[in-house]
């Protein structure tokens, strides 16, 4: 017979600080729930397709570089 396998219980770093919703299940479905929006709003409003992937992008682009720059070094000032 072979023994059990043992799993370890991950536990939230310490260096994190506990209220930090980055990479969560709720932040990811915050994100969905956005740019579903925003796709229903774009194209409630008559844009077409081209223009609703476009403009979702470039927000994605935005939000990506802002996030890469708020969390730089130590979280050191905002550079835009």
């Amino acid at each position: 017979m072979t023994a059990p396998l043992r799993t370890s219980i991950s536990r939230p770093s310490p260096v994190a600080p506990h209220w930090s919703v980055s990479g969560s299940v709720i932040s990811t479905f915050g994100g969905v729930i956005a740019i579903q929006l925003l796709r229903k709003g774009l194209g409630h409003i008559g844009a077409d397709t081209a223009m609703v992937n476009l403009v979702i992008g470039l927000i994605l682009i935005a939000v990506l570089f802002l996030d890469q720059q708020l969390n730089r070094k130590g979280k050191e000032e905002l550079k835009v």
